[in-house]
């Protein structure tokens, strides 16, 4: 899972140095994602 979610954080980096912004809570996502957070630490963040 670690590698999926870094794969798509460098895509989209790349994504926003040749194009445009990335959508903030997308980004959010991302970090949430990457973090390495518990199934219950993610819900509680998504919940909100």
């Amino acid at each position: 899972m670690d590698k999926i979610v870094s794969c798509i954080s460098d895509i989209l980096g790349m994504h926003e140095e040749t194009c445009c912004a990335t959508d903030p809570t997308l980004k959010d996502i991302l970090i949430v994602l990457g973090s390495g957070r518990s199934g219950e630490e993610l819900k509680i963040a998504f919940a909100n």
